[in-house]
């Protein structure tokens, strides 16, 4: 909501603007605290440089679903969560909180009471940069996709498996990341130390998304592997071809367009973006060499071809968020 305020001036020549009282109040600010002023054009941005860690209580009773809420808080920035209880907290309870954790990056159990348990996250949203966080996610999810495909290829179950268990580590970057933007929003300093303008924050968040989605169909890729193993059958060299030319075209679509992101190169993402109706032409060749085969082969085959082609679609979805700020 936009408000107008009067600039006034004092007797020594200075100008004054009030502040709006539900926003100090909800930064929870008081008389000689500190905020951080920065000129822009046409604009003064004013944010609170806040010294305390911002905290939240959640109470188990009204807690609707323990696990989001406490996913929630941490997405949203808070330093300090606290679960309170009415009763003692029960051990399945404990583990369930203990487990939401482990799939968080940087937030860890410091008090620990019969009905409370408080946690902290620990590192600073600033302390990495938002693009190498990115980079990092985008590393793992292409790295799965790699491998995925030669576990379909090789039908190499463990490979399958290291796939399917390294989705964690992608999931736990993106909420990192989720949460480093969401507080860029909320605080400027921190959108400053991050590398980004508030602008960014949006086209990173949801290429954060798109790269998560990527190392999803990697799953599936690797669970179709699983099951094409358990067929005890071969894939024809030609159709073999195909599926990898289809691959190799995904995988330089997403590479390509996460280079020009990270660069803001439009020229380069444009260049991508042409590639899309060469993506579903390749589509189109390997499902008429799938139709061709044996039904216990068809449905497995299909699901591959499809999550490769998704795989590429993300990446073109990727360089669509490409622009110069």
């Amino acid at each position: 909501m936009t408000e107008v305020r009067r600039l006034q001036m004092t007797k020594s020549g200075s100008y004054l603007i009030t502040l709006p009282k539900e926003w100090v109040k909800r930064h929870q600010l008081k008389e000689g605290d500190p905020l951080s002023l920065e000129v822009m054009d046409g604009a003064l941005l004013v944010s609170a440089e806040t010294m305390e860690p911002r905290k939240v209580t959640i109470a188990l009773e009204r807690a609707v679903s323990l696990e989001r809420e406490i996913r929630a808080k941490y997405l949203l920035g808070f330093e300090i969560i606290e679960i309170t209880a009415e009763q003692r907290l029960s051990k399945e309870h404990r583990e369930r909180i203990k487990d939401t954790i482990h799939r968080l990056i940087g937030i860890e159990i410091v008090d620990e009471k019969a009905n409370s348990i408080t946690l902290q996250c620990l590192l600073h949203p600033a302390a990495l940069p938002a693009k190498s966080v990115l980079k990092r996610e985008y590393s793992l999810a292409a790295g799965m996709h790699e491998e995925a495909v030669e576990a379909f290829f090789t039908l190499d179950r463990e490979l399958a498996e290291a796939v399917i268990r390294r989705d964690d580590e992608v999931d736990k970057l993106y909420f990192l990341l989720v949460r480093q933007l969401r507080t860029a929003v909320y605080n400027v300093a921190v959108a400053k130390k991050l590398g980004v303008t508030p602008l960014e924050c949006l086209d990173l968040r949801i290429a954060a998304k798109y790269i998560e989605a990527i190392a999803d169909c990697a799953v599936k890729i690797a669970e179709g592997a699983i099951s094409m193993r358990e067929l005890h059958t071969t894939i024809p060299k030609g159709l073999g071809n195909k599926i990898e030319e289809l691959h190799e075209k995904a995988r330089l679509i997403h590479e390509e367009a996460v280079e020009a992101l990270l660069k803001s190169d439009v020229k380069r993402a444009e260049e991508i973006s042409r590639e899309a109706a060469e993506l579903s032409s390749t589509l189109n060749s390997v499902n008429k060499e799938i139709v061709a085969q044996k039904p216990p082969l068809v449905a497995q085959l299909l699901s591959i071809s499809a999550n490769l082609y998704q795989i590429g679609e993300l990446g073109l979805d990727i360089a669509e968020l490409v622009a110069t700020y």
